[in-house]
This record gives C-alpha cells, structure tokens and sequence, in this order.
C-alpha cells in the first residue's frame, strides 16, 4: 500500500465527519525531498545562467585593496576589493547594476526546482497537480523578470554614463580621492539617479584630449603612442622602460589590480625591494611572485615603475599580466 501524507481534509460543517481528504502520494513526497536536495545545486547553476545572459558572474567590490594587520599595524594587499580606476567599463557598470544582479541570481536558482516539480502532473491526486500548476507559474514568473532586466541591461550597457545612487557615488568618489584620480575626467562619466548631476568627460571630448599634441608640451602623447607599449616585450621590465604611472596611491592601487595572464598561474606575493635610479630619476623596484599550479613552481618577478611621471599609462600592463 502507497504511503500518503495527508494535507488537507474535507469534513460536514453540522456532524463534522470527514468526506474528502487530499494527500500528497509517496512519490509526490519523494520529489519534493529531493527538489529541496537539487535546490543547493541550482544556485551553482544559476551561476552558468547569469554568466550566460549577462556576460559576467563576477561582481567586484569597490573599496580600498589594503587591510591593516590587527596583530602587527602594518598594511598589506588583500585583494578584496578593488579601486573604481582599476576596473574597465563592463566592470563598472555590472557594480552600478549588482543590486538587481544578486536578486536575480537568487531566483534563478528556484527555477530549476520549479521545472522539477513538474512531475507532480503525473500524480492522481489533486494537490499534487495544484502544487505542479504554482511552481510552474511561478518558474514562468522568474523566467520573464531576468527576461526583462536582461532587457534594460542591454539598453543600459549601450548608455555612455554610468548611473549610480547617492551611496554608491560616495563610495567611488572615495575610492578616486584614495588614488588622487580626478573626478571631472572620469570617463565614462558618472550620473546620479536622483539628482541627475553628471560628473566626468563625454566620449568625444576625451577622444580628442588624448590624440591632440600639443607643439608646446612634448610630455602630451596620442593614444596610439601609449599602444606602442603593448607591443613593447620589455614594457616594465627594464630600468630604461618602467610602468609611468603619476603618484604614489595609484602605484599601489595598479599593483593591486594585477593577475596572472597564465590561468594556471596566480600572483602570491607583491614586495617592495627599494628605490633605484635610472638616469632620469627615481624608480621603484617590486618583486612579485607568482606560483605554478601546474609545476608547483615559484617564481620571481622584477618590476619597474616610475610613480612620478608627468603622463600615467595605468591601462597598460606588462605581458606576463593581466587586469582583473
């Protein structure tokens, strides 16, 4: 005889004797066991879903990447977070949007479950049937919402400004004060929701500030000029071509960007070795170290950077790394 678990029950309003009693059968139980079990494994799938309908899974946070020590006081990288200078336009823009990104990764992990339950349609019983008919309107529900901010991602990815509320603009404009970066020439520029203020350069105008040379002022180089570096092997490597970067906050706040080009390999250490001078001024030396998964293997690399340059080539980085 099949197991039943009793739902609900149906009785006479005058003798109270029960006349009709709906019950979910065993296999219905069954399924709801093991949908509550599939239910962990939907949000690693919900994971594959929002990086196949919105480019990325990764949302990063924006804030200062070092911590100080409570045991020592002195301050380290922790890679937790990362600087608003440090990320590139998808990057930003998927922060700006991260709210209703993190609430749509919550429902789409019922929606596998949802379509599970499906099953029930088989039972005889009418609850079951009644339980398969809510979860699929509600998996039809969900579907439509991430069909529909899918939508205004798309319209807001082709905006040429990034729209922040009063919270999150504070936090990037600490985050630019911490790397002396200036707020006015933020490109893409920034727009308050509420107020409507927008801080920052058009497109166009930046285009034009960074291919014009001006006769009197050698130091100002095309855009195409700073892209020779990419092709340059020995870009930060050497003492006679070091990383020009333009203060000291936006070195540590470049280091911190890094990461490994290789994907077997991972950045595990950042040091300081000192100052050196190279003719023109000084540089600093860093070594970073970074480890093999495959092989297991350490190795050390030499860094140059030159914090006091009058131009700062900060999206460039050497060919061995990567921004994250």
């Amino acid at each position: 005889m099949a197991i039943r678990y009793t739902i609900t029950n149906y009785s006479c309003p005058h003798c109270g004797k029960v006349f009709k009693t709906d019950s979910w059968s065993q296999v219905g139980y069954l399924l709801l066991i093991v949908g509550t079990a599939f239910l962990s494994l939907s949000w690693f799938l919900s994971i594959a879903i929002m990086r196949a309908i919105f480019g990325s899974s990764d949302m990063p946070s924006v804030g200062s990447p070092f911590r100080t020590c409570e045991h020592c006081g002195k301050k380290f990288l922790s890679y937790e977070h990362q600087e608003w200078n440090t990320l590139n336009t998808s990057s930003k823009k998927i922060w700006s949007y991260r709210l209703i990104l993190r609430v749509l990764y919550a429902l789409s992990g019922f929606v596998p479950l949802f379509l599970l339950s499906q099953f029930f349609w088989g039972s005889n019983h009418e609850s079951d049937r009644t339980i398969a008919l809510i979860f699929l309107i509600l998996a039809i529900v969900i579907v439509l919402i991430i069909a529909i901010a899918h939508y205004f991602w798309k319209q807001y990815g082709q905006k040429n400004e990034i729209i922040l509320n009063q919270a999150d603009f504070d936090i990037v404009k600490a985050s630019l004060k911490r790397t002396g970066n200036d707020l006015n020439m933020e490109n893409p520029p920034l727009k308050i929701k509420d107020s409507g203020m927008i801080y920052g350069v058009s497109q166009q105008k930046n285009i034009k500030k960074s291919t014009y040379t001006s006769p009197q002022d050698n130091e100002v180089k095309s855009v195409f000029d700073i892209l020779e570096h990419k092709e340059n092997s020995n870009y930060g490597y050497s003492v006679d071509n070091p990383i020009l970067l333009s203060s000291i906050p936006e070195e540590y706040s470049y280091l911190s960007s890094l990461k490994a080009k290789d994907i077997n390999k991972m950045i595990i250490g950042i040091d300081r070795k000192g100052s050196i001078s190279n003719g023109d001024g000084l540089l600093d030396l860093w070594e970073i170290t970074v480890i093999d998964y495959n092989s297991q293997r350490k190795e050390t690399i030499k860094i140059y950077i030159n914090p006091y340059a009058t131009r700062s080539n900060y999206s460039i980085c050497p060919k061995d790394f990567k921004f994250k």
